[in-house]
């Protein structure tokens, strides 16, 4: 199975992914109500100004639970204020999972996810990050996220819209796997990160080194997948 998903040019997928719901972040009606026209067929009697009235007058109730990588020392939970900092102006490739709290396939996706960002984690040019789109669904409208689980790459060289708010489709066929996608990210030519220099006064701290070759756990992932019969 693959993904479902909104955009016209794909076909449906429905068997890996959650399509976003309408009103954005909002939960779908619950069963219940659908057994009991009587309820809905009396809103829709009203005229249409009472009813406008009832909606502005209504609270808004949030639609987000839990945030699934809360905690994660590898994935790190970004949100609308903290996103340019963790994901566009960090220097390294970044892979960011868009989901929303209440997806079925985003809660058995996360593990997965959070195992290849560990499997990773030696590897100074990639970092991982998250975004709950239950909690902030005005920001994924503005990205384009239309189904959960959605993972984007930022600053993959040679990957479309890598460098822009939205970032790249990453290849659905990799990101599931915690077995094939670390063997993808190896193959990729990620750019090397030149030395930081300390901070100013700092007579203590050495520059960090740059990134070179891949990294040991990258080089186990790579190893792990040739012997389950992946091509690397």
């Amino acid at each position: 199975g693959q993904f479902a998903s909104l955009e016209p040019r794909r076909p449906p997928d429905i068997s890996w992914q959650c399509v976003r719901r309408v009103g954005a972040g909002s939960r779908q009606r619950p069963p219940s109500a659908a057994r009991h026209p009587r309820s809905s067929s009396a809103a829709v009697a009203l005229p249409l100004f009472l009813q406008a009235a009832i909606l502005l007058r209504r609270p808004a109730v949030s639609a987000a639970g839990k945030p699934l990588y809360t905690g994660s020392k590898d994935v790190a939970e970004a949100t609308p204020e903290t996103f340019q900092r963790l994901v566009q102006d960090d220097r390294r490739a970044m892979v960011v999972v868009y989901y929303a709290d209440w997806c079925g396939h985003c809660i058995h996706y996360a593990p997965v996810f959070k195992k290849i960002a560990g499997m990773m984690s030696s590897d100074p040019r990639i970092g991982f990050a998250a975004l709950n789109c239950a909690q902030f669904p005005e920001f994924c409208v503005g990205v384009e996220v239309n189904s959960y689980p959605t993972i984007r790459g930022y600053h993959f060289p040679g990957l479309k819209s890598a460098d822009t708010k939205r970032g790249g489709e990453l290849p659905r066929s990799e990101v599931r796997s915690e077995t094939s996608f670390p063997v993808w990210l190896a193959k990729q030519s990620l750019p090397e990160l030149q030395p930081v220099a300390p901070p100013a006064g700092d007579t203590t701290a050495s520059p960090k080194t740059p990134a070179t070759g891949v990294g040991p756990a990258t080089a186990l992932a790579m190893r792990a997948a040739a012997v389950a019969g992946a091509e690397v």
